[in-house]
């Protein structure tokens, strides 16, 4: 069946890789918030983990508005936590990070 696939992407003419290569970035925008609801990959969320832990969970949850249970939990290791609020979280330590910088 992974070869039928193969087979198909391989059978394509060059002029539709071509148009594939050079899509619109609203047809990549769309084609990437089709993936939204995907399972982010260990090490976005590790990376992102290590930054919040320099931060103190009350000063998280207050630049995000986030809760600081779901913040705890993120700390220690649990990906259960949602897209948005997983943007809430990474916003806050870009901002909090951001007033480290300037004082």
């Amino acid at each position: 069946m992974a070869d039928d696939k193969e087979r198909e992407l391989d059978d394509l003419p060059m002029s539709s890789e071509a148009r594939l290569d050079s899509a619109s970035k609203s047809e990549v925008k769309r084609g990437f918030a089709s993936l939204r609801g995907t399972k982010r990959s260990t090490y976005h969320l590790d990376q992102i983990r290590t930054q919040a832990k320099k931060f103190s969970n009350n000063r998280l949850s207050r630049q995000s508005g986030v809760a600081r249970s779901a913040i705890m939990n993120f700390k220690r290791g649990r990906n259960t936590i949602k897209p948005g609020t997983l943007r809430k979280l990474i916003k806050a330590i870009h901002s909090l990070q951001n007033k480290r910088v300037k004082n």
